[in-house]
């Protein structure tokens, strides 16, 4: 399995394509040139359809699927 860290840059700037308030956090399912993401941002982030946002990637918590099995490719970097 990958290391996250092989993937993603550590920050990233997305358009906002759908924003899911849960109470504790927002999910905001955002669309760069190449890649569909979904972010747990804090519920204290205002963010609407539209807006660009950048975001820092926590290399720790990143979960990568593969878009045809959705089968986990990406193992979590451990935190030293």
């Amino acid at each position: 399995m990958a290391n996250a860290e092989q993937f993603v840059a550590t920050s990233i700037t997305a358009s906002v394509e759908v924003v899911e308030p849960l109470g504790s956090e927002l999910h905001l399912y955002v669309s760069t040139s190449k890649n569909q993401l979904i972010a747990r941002v804090p519920p204290r982030k205002e963010s609407q359809v539209g807006d660009s946002v950048y975001l820092k990637v926590d290399v720790s918590k990143l979960h990568v699927f593969d878009q045809e099995t959705e089968a986990s490719i990406v193992q979590a970097a451990t935190v030293g």
